[in-house]
């Protein structure tokens, strides 16, 4: 295992199972505790990103596009999948939400689809079926 340590508070150890974990020290930065910032990260070696705010919720970005958010204050999932379509986890019983609106087009030139959602996500799905997000 390394560990990095930088003067604006981001520690950052690289494990060695090739992981990736992310801390924001918040004695040294100027970022509270409160609210949605990020408290800390891990990168996994498929490309997943695992985000603690901290407030105690936590959010799952998957290579692919597909996002989950843990709401503590609720104790609820809320997974959406790279399509825009939402499903709500709680208590053992899923339903079904209103799915996030999505633009897609592709390039006439190279035949890339890129899709954004309207929550940020922009995935673009090459010829050759390759992904970027």
């Amino acid at each position: 295992m390394t560990t990095l340590t930088l003067k604006n508070g981001l520690i950052v150890q690289l494990l060695g199972s090739g992981e990736v974990c992310q801390m924001h020290d918040t004695e040294l930065s100027s970022e509270g505790k409160e609210g949605l910032s990020e408290a800390n990260r891990l990168i996994t070696r498929d490309g997943t990103v695992i985000r603690q705010l901290h407030n105690r919720d936590s959010e799952v970005l998957y290579p692919d596009g597909v996002v989950a958010y843990f709401c503590k204050k609720d104790m609820e999932w809320i997974v959406t999948n790279n399509k825009g379509k939402r499903r709500s986890f709680k208590d053992n019983c899923n339903k079904d939400l209103s799915p996030i609106p999505c633009a897609t087009e592709t390039d006439a030139v190279t035949n890339a689809m890129m899709m954004i959602r309207e929550d940020n996500v922009c995935t673009v799905t090459y010829k050759d079926g390759s992904l970027f997000v």
